[in-house]
């Protein structure tokens, strides 16, 4: 039996690698199919190099033509069905205006993976037919549930190798202050009007103020002593950014303050006793883990930033609410009105990653014909029309990647074999329904 195969793009390691290869341990463990995990950008080479894949799953897909990596798969394979998985779902005001399908392709030749009813209801808003969207749930949040949870190491285990006092309550700040690091120039390059020009430079200056004042809170608490505070920066920011923010906001680190990316932002939230934030999606994730969280807002947040589902997290506004939550709110219970939204939004089809896993095996046996009739002819010679009509060379491969906006995003077949080893042991024990061999 011919095995259907898959190629499955990862952007950022620590948010999407243990998802991507779970999904290939229980794809490739019931059903006829091979899926290959590489980097979009880092590994594009390697991935040309491959014989051409029938599913292509890209790790976001906002538009065709001129996108970086995206365009350049789609015209290396372009009878390929492009699964776009969205790993953004969640916005606020001012992005949720630049995250939308936008071009044809986009909107009609590619399959959209939804975490809920929202984003069904954005997508279509955005010109996405109904049947070209998968509701599934968040894969990611799935992560957080045994037995996933029995994957991550220890906090005996990261305190050791970080050098972390185990026996002190340990503060977890995974931060989004993503717009204090981004230059004028790109903003330019994303505002669509004068207007949102305005609004992208307000969230910037805001960003670089609510940083600046919780260095300089993190580094007072840090040395009072009794916790630990670890302050994680956000993928795509480079950790010696970072570093050198907080040299010029207060100077150097205090004992008990670690700035670092190691690990995945689940493995900190599951061993930390307190988490608290900027606006970042990662409080949804504690949530569901059960840890006490905080949004931290000490400059009033601007109209861009704004996004319903903080309603229902527990402000910090001042240094001494700071202190108090993160001193004498590890037994608190406040994230339950936030798990239960998040459930309810974006875990209610049960688990998302046996979802997608089960969607794979559905094209692999067969049994989904309507997915595999997505791409209309006419694709094909709008695809040819971007290469100039001429064959598409895989010589020419010449993506670009950034080293800071990808720090720590390296990973090797290797290093993919042993994550799915680990789930083996974890999952395939699980399974009910006999291995489809292949």
């Amino acid at each position: 039996m011919n095995r259907l195969r898959v190629l499955w793009f990862v952007e950022h390691l620590a948010r999407e690698l243990d998802v991507a290869c779970a999904v290939k341990c229980l794809a490739e463990s019931r059903y006829p199919v091979k899926i290959e995990i590489r980097h979009i950008y880092i590994h594009a080479l390697e991935a040309l190099g491959q014989k051409a894949p029938q599913v292509i799953v890209h790790p976001f897909f906002y538009f065709a033509e001129g996108a970086l990596g995206t365009e350049l798969y789609v015209k290396a394979w372009p009878r390929a069905l492009h699964f776009n998985l969205a790993w953004e779902e969640l916005f606020y005001a001012a992005n949720a205006r630049i995250k939308g399908p936008s071009d044809e392709f986009a909107k009609m030749h590619v399959l959209h993976h939804a975490w809920g009813a929202f984003y069904q209801h954005f997508l279509m808003a955005h010109g996405v037919p109904p049947k070209h969207i998968f509701v599934n749930g968040n894969p990611a949040y799935q992560l957080y549930k045994p037995p996933y949870s029995q994957a991550c190491p220890s906090r005996d285990e990261l305190a050791k190798r970080h050098g972390i006092d185990p026996d002190l309550p340990w503060v977890f700040i995974p931060e989004n202050y993503r717009w204090a690091f981004t230059p004028d120039s790109k903003l330019q390059k994303i505002a669509d009007s004068k207007e949102h020009m305005e609004q992208l430079t307000q969230m910037k200056e805001y960003c670089a103020r609510s940083l600046t004042v919780l260095m300089g809170w993190c580094n007072d608490l840090a040395s009072s002593g009794g916790l630990a505070i670890i302050l994680r920066p956000r993928p795509a920011t480079n950790t010696q950014l970072m570093l050198s923010f907080l040299e010029k906001a207060v100077g150097k680190a205090a004992n008990g303050f670690y700035i670092f990316k190691d690990g995945t932002v689940r493995e900190w939230i599951i061993a930390s006793d307190v988490v608290m934030s900027s606006f970042s999606t990662s409080l949804i994730e504690a949530s569901i883990a059960g840890k006490p969280i905080y949004m931290i807002e000490p400059v009033a947040m601007p109209d861009g930033l704004q996004s319903t589902w903080y309603e229902h997290v527990e402000r910090i506004k001042t240094q001494s609410e700071f202190e108090q939550a993160g001193r004498h709110g590890l037994k608190s219970n406040n994230w339950r009105n936030l798990s239960d939204w998040a459930h309810a939004e974006m875990l209610a089809k049960g688990d998302p990653i046996r979802g997608l896993s089960d969607w794979i095996g559905k094209l692999a046996t067969g049994r989904d014909k309507t997915m595999t009739k997505l791409l209309p002819q006419g694709l094909f010679q709008r695809a040819r029309d971007w290469m100039g009509g001429g064959r598409f060379r895989r010589s020419e491969n010449l993506i670009p990647v950034n080293r800071d906006t990808h720090e720590g995003d390296e990973f090797t077949q290797e290093d993919v074999e042993a994550r799915v080893k680990t789930w083996r042991g974890l999952l395939v024990p699980d399974l009910t329904e006999a291995c489809v061999k292949g």
